[in-house]
């Protein structure tokens, strides 16, 4: 597991409107360096702007949760006063693809 320790695994992972400020040409980076960090099962929480403005498409949104084995547990899109449309997430690491959602 790149030598880290699972003392040093994180139970729980938050981004907040952070990720549609990172390049995309990052995104894969960042989101694989954190759920590297991640315990397995571990919650991963995510509130994200998709505004076309200034956001993320939803899609996005998802598949990088997907590549980065994370099962989305529940999600939505709402819209809020001065914010705009955002994404909300709620997601569970599991192991690798073995253990992970099954494609219906």
């Amino acid at each position: 597991m790149n030598n880290i320790s699972t003392e040093n695994l994180f139970q729980i992972d938050l981004l907040h409107f952070i990720l549609h400020e990172i390049p995309p040409s990052q995104r894969e980076d960042i989101m694989s360096s954190l759920t590297r960090k991640m315990k397995q099962e571990a919650r991963f929480y995510m509130r994200e702007s998709v505004k076309e403005s200034q956001g993320i498409p939803p899609e996005e949104i998802k598949e990088l949760f997907f590549r980065h084995s994370l099962e989305e547990i529940r999600s939505e899109i709402s819209k809020k006063p001065f914010m705009g449309e955002m994404f909300t997430g709620f997601s569970e690491k599991y192991l690798d693809a073995s253990s992970g959602p099954q494609a219906t």
